[in-house]
């Protein structure tokens, strides 16, 4: 009783971790990296912020609303990413240009011009990120829907 109890605590910390990290990747992109982030970027890394909130009170309440709710902002996320992608290929005309978001001494970067980390797009990045919180949130409703069964059993 007392070992699933604390698996469950672990779980429920790393569950937290991979929703938090790409907030806090996208501030050290930003103030370590100098990487300036555009218009849609700064919506994309307060979605993962929302999704991390609402993770959380998952967590704490165990309610399934959440959970969709959690899943529904990822899915969000994503979309968000390929209108991001479609800028950046010059698929979509870019309206997000006209909204410039000063950071104390920055302007935004332009959404059409893609920022890159090892190489890789950083919508890319986020796509792939997504994938992992979609499959870290089933992964920890799985588990805790089979040790909650086993408790009551």
């Amino acid at each position: 009783m007392i070992i699933n109890k604390i698996s469950q605590k672990y779980l429920s910390i790393l569950f937290l971790i991979i929703t938090v990290c790409p907030f806090i990747t996208s501030f050290i992109l930003e103030y370590f990296l100098q990487l300036i982030p555009c218009v849609l970027c700064l919506i994309e890394r307060w979605i993962h912020f929302s999704v991390f909130i609402l993770a959380f009170l998952y967590i704490l309440y165990k309610k399934n609303w959440f959970f969709d709710i959690v899943f529904f902002g990822i899915i969000v996320n994503i979309l968000t990413t390929i209108y991001h992608i479609g800028i950046e290929l010059h698929i979509f005309e870019s309206s997000c240009d006209s909204f410039k978001i000063i950071n104390i001494d920055k302007i935004s970067s332009s959404c059409a011009i893609p920022q890159y980390f090892i190489t890789i797009k950083l919508t890319f990045w986020n796509i792939f990120y997504c994938v992992i919180e979609i499959f870290t949130i089933f992964l920890y409703k799985f588990l805790t829907i089979k040790k909650i069964d086993v408790i009551k059993s």
